[in-house]
């Protein structure tokens, strides 16, 4: 909204500068047109009537040096407004990831992975993801979400999404159990948004995590996603307020 603000600023600005240059430059021409005139009357001796009366500035000045402090008045409120903008904007991010602070105890640990198909993928190199092939040929922006839970105790384990599985489509089959690199993890199905997602929208998510070692199910803390605006396939979301750009097919 601020960026559209600067932008009409700086246009107006541009618009009132030319018309109050145009005005100016009209209203200097009448005035000597009018000189002229005077010297040629005064040459010629005063017609009847003339009275000697002093004439007044042309309208065509007073315009010019309206439509100039408006220019200046634009400049001035266009700069202030780029400068907040830039100042207090953040660029989104293809992808971004945060720990899941609460639920689980250690050394068991979760972190939320959400943005870009190929960001993500490429962030989680070393985990056993298996995205659909039709959607990863030529949808590298797709947004998707995980949850990626590591220090598993044993061999095999598995995490079910909760809060963000209802009405999300899955772009994963079921993800491999055994647990995979340095962090001995595991992960959530891949899960994409829906595609009637609207702005405005919001899903609080968390995890439960099954495997050897656990006797029962741990559920992990939690976190929101905000889809914050969105302009045809193309979104902006917040996860727990960090900014996130992909696109919704």
């Amino acid at each position: 909204m601020q960026g559209l603000i600067s932008s009409t600023a700086t246009l107006l600005t541009a618009l009132a500068a030319l018309i109050g240059a145009v005005a100016a430059f009209i209203g200097a021409w009448r005035q000597w047109r009018s000189f002229q005139r005077r010297q040629t009357v005064g040459r010629r001796g005063p017609g009847p009537g003339s009275g000697g009366r002093p004439r007044s500035v042309p309208i065509w000045v007073g315009v010019g040096i309206a439509l100039t402090l408006v220019a200046v008045v634009g400049f001035i409120v266009g700069s202030t407004v780029s400068r907040q903008t830039s100042g207090s904007s953040s660029p989104a991010s293809t992808n971004q990831s945060l720990p899941i602070p609460s639920g689980l105890q250690p050394p068991l640990e979760a972190q939320v992975y959400f943005g870009q198909l190929g960001a993500v993928l490429a962030r989680l190199s070393s985990v056993h993801l298996k995205p659909d092939q039709e959607f990863r040929k030529n949808q590298e922006d797709l947004c998707v979400e995980t949850v990626l839970v590591s220090n598993m105790p044993g061999p095999t384990g598995w995490v079910v999404a909760t809060g963000v599985d209802e009405g999300w489509g899955r772009m994963e089959q079921y993800p491999d159990t055994k647990v995979a690199g340095p962090e001995h993890s595991v992960h959530q199905q891949l899960l994409i948004p829906p595609l009637t997602a609207a702005a405005g929208a919001q899903w609080t998510g968390a995890a439960k995590v099954f495997g050897d070692g656990i006797a029962a199910s741990i559920a992990t803390g939690r976190f929101t996603l905000s889809l914050e605006e969105r302009v045809g396939s193309r979104t902006e979301w917040a996860l727990d307020g960090q900014k996130v750009e992909c696109s919704i097919r």
